[in-house]
């Protein structure tokens, strides 16, 4: 770049900055110390929506720790002021949480991600970046004091000024709090089923409830009946269902899914909507982060070598995520 040519050597280059390039922009090391140091007190929002999704990048590579990432992302939450990055930076966290932390990692960190996110609840300055905080700390609520919290706002016990909870919202806690384990989780959801008004939004319920058992038999059970064509007519139903048997809480006892899911693409991709069978598999892979769950999906790509190009794709695509938190969580 003659331009630059004589010029004190920048303290960081972050390529994508303006927002326009759709690449993975490789940092070196000075700049990505940098950034993951100062990105979050960077005054233009565009700038930090770039240099977010750039780490990001650089933590799926193996060039940065999970750990570090999302402490970072802590580090920068309280004061990202722009709804978009923030919103940005709220995915991340939740998909850092689950996928590429060990075991180990995410109990050490949940106090802080609890803290910052219920403060961030409470002191937002719009109803919808309000709820985006409290949508992320339900989905990573994991102490004890979190999901006693989770069960007083279920309760209306507690509450979020300036965010009432919604039928949907009151009855996603309830899933939640069962795939938790509370002591009284079928209480939960009695009480919750008696309470739904919308009558669309009751025999979802009814049809998902069953994923929730902490019976590894009734959650066979459930996977299982997708075998049937007349069992998956409600696709929305089914991605719930399949989602909260794969959740990561509940990983170790549904790696046997995998396998089964894998197998049941071709049906799907024949008898679904056009985008069951992408939805299906993220589904089927979400909870999933082991060299175990990697090994299945690798084993099932190379046996059967003749599968549909297009299908082959498919798990591809929904199973990098699988791929890379396994090389990741593996190393540690």
């Amino acid at each position: 770049m003659p331009a630059a040519r004589d010029l004190p050597a920048p303290v960081a280059v972050l390529p994508g900055a303006a927002g326009l390039g759709y690449a993975r922009f490789a940092l070196d090391s000075a700049s990505l110390a940098y950034l993951l140091d100062h990105l979050g007190q960077m005054a233009d929002p565009l700038v930090r929506g770039a240099g977010w999704v750039t780490l990001w990048d650089a933590m799926l590579e193996g060039e940065v720790r999970p750990m570090v990432l999302l402490g970072r992302l802590l580090n920068a939450l309280p004061a990202e002021d722009n709804e978009l990055d923030a919103q940005r930076v709220l995915a991340y966290l939740d998909d850092g949480y689950w996928r590429y932390l060990t075991a180990e990692e995410r109990r050490a960190l949940a106090p802080r991600v609890e803290a910052v996110l219920w403060n961030g609840a409470a002191g937002a300055a719009t109803p919808s970046l309000a709820a985006a905080y409290f949508h992320t700390f339900v989905s990573t609520a994991l102490t004890p004091d979190a999901v006693h919290r989770l069960r007083a706002l279920w309760a209306g016990e507690d509450s979020i000024p300036g965010l009432a909870l919604s039928e949907s919202d009151l009855t996603r806690l309830a899933l939640q709090l069962a795939v938790r384990g509370v002591p009284d989780w079928r209480a939960v959801l009695d009480s919750q089923e008696a309470r739904i008004r919308n009558p669309d939004r009751r025999p979802e319920f009814a049809f998902v409830r069953p994923a929730l058992s902490p019976s590894e038999a009734v959650r066979d059970s459930v996977f299982a009946s997708f075998r049937q064509l007349e069992n998956r007519r409600h696709e929305p139903w089914v991605l719930e269902a399949l989602s909260y048997l794969n959740h990561p809480l509940r990983a170790q006892s549904s790696e046997h899914y995998i396998l089964p899911a894998l197998g049941l693409l071709q049906a799907i991709q024949e008898t679904g909507d056009v985008f069951f069978p992408d939805r299906w598999l993220d589904a089927a892979l979400s909870g999933h982060n082991t060299p175990a769950a990697a090994a299945i999906v690798r084993r099932f790509l190379k046996e059967q070598s003749d599968y549909p190009s297009r299908l082959r794709l498919k798990i591809l695509r929904a199973a990098d995520p699988v791929l890379r938190a396994a090389s990741i969580v593996g190393e540690r």
